[in-house]
């Protein structure tokens, strides 16, 4: 019996790690296949899957982060993309547990009179790094539970407090647009959650760690029938979102069924929304959903190649584009930036989609990438990209470069 498989989306990865392939142009091939259990619940793949095609997934998840005080060396090199802070290869926090006596019984009854939680290379950490001088009393951690370990540094007093978040690290990522004249720094400071911090930025990571340990449908919450039930509405609704109205029926599995009102065992049709995975995660409390730039950049393509329409206003921008940019979206809309295209393909010569760049003004042939792969591909192609990085830490370059482009 012949055996026929398509072997493209794999060649294509193993090309990008800079082996040889064959040549002939590489799209991603269709897949029409109906999510399983897991993927029809609000919840991630189970360990050791993400759900994409054609891409090899890790077996285990990235062991979690929690104590041990930063060597030197690490601390030279814990600044990660887009100036977040980074350690073997995750996202992580940085805080000094040490406190004296006095601030140690105050931050025990109200963290905000605790050590700052560092979430990004702010001002506070570059001067340690232009002095040369690292403090080695600074602890990594993943927690989100807003409770960290804390001691006294005159005795051996030890207990949790709610730290709270560093407000220059709000300021260097802009933050929900912290930064931003007339955006309330005191609201954002005091909603800012840990969990979601880490979600936005999950995309510029390649690993995570798992939060919990895997469970059913049943333990979430869900009825027994839910797979029926997720499968017969989004079946009902053609395997389209119901946000964004992309088309899914090549890729069901990307399409989950949401419960509007929260009730897991509200599963009358009027409660039911069938939504993509980039719009379920961006609904309210659904911040602590992982979604790859993968599965993004899918979705993106998929949007693009059937033609729907462009973002008309930022308001639509912020719906589409990866939660990461959100610093660099407040900071263009607030001073008047023409409207970007969200998820651009560039392709080469012979038509294979070779990057897919975040936010891009095409007519100025003018973008910002999230992978560095993104970016080398598109500047091969003529366009001048901005990496994540740069646009996060200057985005008034960003907008120099498009006030001097053709938009001028």
């Amino acid at each position: 019996m012949k055996l026929e498989i398509d072997l493209r989306g794999l060649w294509e990865n193993v090309r990008k790690m800079g082996a040889e392939g064959p040549q002939e142009t590489i799209r991603f091939p269709p897949r029409k296949v109906d999510a399983p259990p897991w993927n029809t619940v609000d919840t991630d793949p189970p360990t050791g899957t993400t759900g994409e095609p054609g891409i090899a997934q890790p077996t285990e998840p990235a062991v979690p982060i929690e104590g041990g005080a930063l060597s030197e060396e690490s601390f030279k090199i814990v600044e990660g993309p887009g100036g977040l802070l980074q350690k073997d290869g995750q996202q992580i926090m940085m805080y000094m547990p040490g406190h004296y006596p006095e601030r140690f019984e105050k931050a025990l009854q109200d963290g905000n009179d605790g050590n700052r939680m560092h979430v990004a290379f702010c001002i506070h950490l570059e001067k340690m790094k232009q002095n040369g001088a690292y403090d080695t009393k600074y602890f990594a951690t993943q927690r989100i539970d807003d409770q960290f370990s804390i001691h006294d540094n005159k005795s051996d007093r030890k207990g949790h407090a709610a730290l709270k978040v560093c407000k220059y690290c709000l300021n260097k990522l802009n933050y929900d647009g912290y930064a931003v004249p007339g955006r309330g720094k005191g609201a954002i400071f005091k909603d800012f959650s840990f969990e979601t911090f880490f979600e936005r930025y999950a995309s510029f990571f390649s690993s995570h760690p798992l939060r919990e340990a895997p469970r059913t449908p049943q333990e979430k919450g869900y009825t027994k029938d839910w797979a029926e039930v997720s499968r017969r509405y989004r079946a009902s609704r053609n395997y389209c979102c119901e946000e964004c109205t992309v088309d899914l029926n090549d890729y069901q599995y990307l399409l989950h069924s949401h419960h509007v009102n929260a009730n897991k065992q509200d599963n009358r049709d009027e409660n039911l929304r069938a939504l993509c995975i980039d719009c379920h995660s961006k609904q309210p409390f659904h911040d602590h959903m992982l979604v790859s730039i993968k599965a993004r950049h899918l979705i993106a393509q998929l949007r693009q190649r059937q033609k729907m329409p462009a973002p008309a206003n930022w308001s639509h921008v912020f719906d589409l584009a990866d939660p990461g940019m959100n610093g660099v979206m407040h900071f263009l809309q607030h001073n008047h930036a023409p409207i970007p295209v969200v998820g651009q393909d560039i392709q080469d010569e012979s038509e294979a989609v070779v990057a897919t760049l975040e936010l891009a003004w095409p007519s100025a042939q003018l973008a910002i990438a999230i992978t560095v792969e993104d970016a080398v591909a598109a500047r091969q192609q003529g366009w001048n990209i901005f990496s994540v990085e740069q646009a996060l830490a200057t985005p008034e370059h960003v907008l120099g470069a498009l006030r001097q482009s053709r938009f001028t």
